[in-house]
């Protein structure tokens, strides 16, 4: 059926969290999250649910659910989304999206782009893409503190809905969390890599990067706890503690993706592109007087610094492969930003983007994000394929959505758990270049799983109290 942009006004809230609970049970339900009220980094929350297609990437294959059929084909994932996305909608411009594409690109999708098959074995054994087409979106634009309920007008399925999505969205639920529901973590957090075997990757990995072949490169360790309960709580347990700029909570069939990320991968807005790799970063400390010295010691640690504008000089190579000569430039280097529990390195760099060119180029390109694999890109996924025992799955890939107008905003799904099987598991990353320490680098992946670890345990997470 023809598109037309259909757009109803709904009340404002602050906490995007509470619309969202509406639908928080359903399928292929989607929270991209700018954080809570009060200590938000971003503009928009993004609410969607019953999508009209889904597609799920496994290996050669990609499934495509649509209500009445299924079908598998063997065409290249991006190429099939694109196929679903059709024609280029045109939306006002005070709406990011008005439906489209909302899920995950898993890490491990890079080897079906490329044509590789990886050494490793998978990551969580879920799909390598798990999207949703979506023909209706609720946007809550917190910088103008107005919402709306946004549809394509793809389906007529979201036409005789409209009443009663509106009203279902303009009378949020109440937050009633019950104890039975809570999110329970058992004790013994469990990894792939002890310190030994973490010590035998390094040091295959500094091989490489003694020999030249990487500049820098990133090793990975794997963590997984049993859970009860609902991760919806354990969610919302995580973005009060540690509200984050990029969170995202979705729950698809396969499992639930808990993402409390700080990092943007990529944006396309009105023909701009936007990147933002993240650099170096230091877990903070409890005590005041440290916490600054740390900061200071970020700013001024030069090889840190180099880390990160190697970073730099990467994006810029990928963003002019499908940017207006001329375009690309730095905006920012080297910005402090902190959160609860880690200070950190921001780059930002933005061009136009070329005629032939659209959102999915230049995810393509860039997929997965340098700040996770490292320097020269190629070169550095190769080494970790090898050296690493498992694939990342979703961590390390990038969560959000490529709306139907051409719009895409991504995260880099970092900080990210994913809830199947009664565990949740999620990876802790660590950079090394050719003067870093072993003995260092595991300590900082114990630090960070530790420090998710604390924000699901330090209370009991959907307590009514919390």
């Amino acid at each position: 059926m023809a598109r037309s942009i259909r757009i109803g006004s709904l009340p404002y809230v602050e906490e995007g969290s509470r619309l969202f609970e509406a639908v928080a049970h359903w399928p292929w339900s989607v929270f991209l999250d700018s954080g809570p009220a009060g200590r938000r980094h971003g503009r928009y929350d993004i609410i969607a649910a019953n999508p009209m297609a889904v597609l799920m990437t496994r290996g050669r294959l990609t499934e495509i659910r649509r209500e009445r059929e299924s079908l598998l084909s063997s065409a290249d994932p991006l190429e099939l989304l694109g196929r679903e996305l059709g024609e280029t909608v045109e939306t006002p411009d005070f709406l990011p999206l008005a439906g489209g594409c909302l899920g995950y690109f898993a890490y491990d999708l890079a080897h079906r782009l490329d044509g590789r098959r990886s050494a490793a074995s998978g990551g969580e054994g879920l799909p390598e893409m798990a999207v949703g087409i979506y023909d209706w979106v609720v946007v809550i634009d917190h910088q103008e503190q107005q919402a709306w309920l946004a549809s394509q007008g793809q389906s007529n399925e979201t036409t005789h809905m409209w009443p009663e999505l509106i009203a279902l969205f303009s009378r949020p639920p109440a937050d009633k969390r019950h104890r039975r529901h809570r999110l329970r973590v058992a004790p013994g957090l469990h990894s792939n890599l002890d310190e030994s075997a973490y010590r035998r990757c390094f040091d295959r990995m500094m091989g490489y990067l003694q020999a030249g072949d990487c500049r820098q490169v990133t090793l990975s360790r794997r963590f997984d706890v049993s859970v009860s309960g609902d991760p919806w709580n354990g969610y919302k347990r995580l973005r009060k503690l540690n509200p984050a700029a990029f969170g995202a909570f979705l729950r698809l069939p396969d499992c639930t993706v808990l993402s409390n990320s700080p990092e943007r991968f990529l944006r396309v807005h009105e023909g701009r592109v936007e990147a933002s790799p993240v650099g170096a970063a230091r877990s903070r400390s409890v005590d005041a007087l440290s916490d600054a010295d740390l900061m200071r010691r970020l700013l001024s640690d030069t090889r840190e610094q180099a880390a990160s504008d190697a970073l730099v000089e990467l994006m810029q190579q990928d963003l002019n492969r499908f940017c207006r000569d001329g375009t690309v430039r730095v905006l920012e280097r080297h910005r402090l930003e902190s959160s609860a529990h880690v200070h950190h390195l921001i780059n930002r760099l933005g061009g136009e983007l070329d005629t032939p060119y659209n959102a999915l180029d230049a995810l393509r390109v860039c997929f997965p994000g340098a700040s996770t694999t490292g320097t020269p890109r190629q070169q550095a996924i190769q080494i970790i394929d090898e050296v690493e025992p498992c694939g990342r799955g979703i961590c390390s890939g990038a969560i959000g959505y490529l709306g139907g107008n051409g719009h895409m905003d991504l995260n880099v799904a970092v900080h990210t758990l994913v809830h199947a099987r009664g565990k949740l598991q999620f990876s802790a990353a660590g950079n090394i270049t050719g003067d870093s320490a072993p003995a260092d680098s595991y300590a900082e992946t114990t630090e960070r799983a530790d420090n998710l670890m604390q924000l699901l345990t330090l209370r009991e997470v959907g307590h009514a109290r919390d």
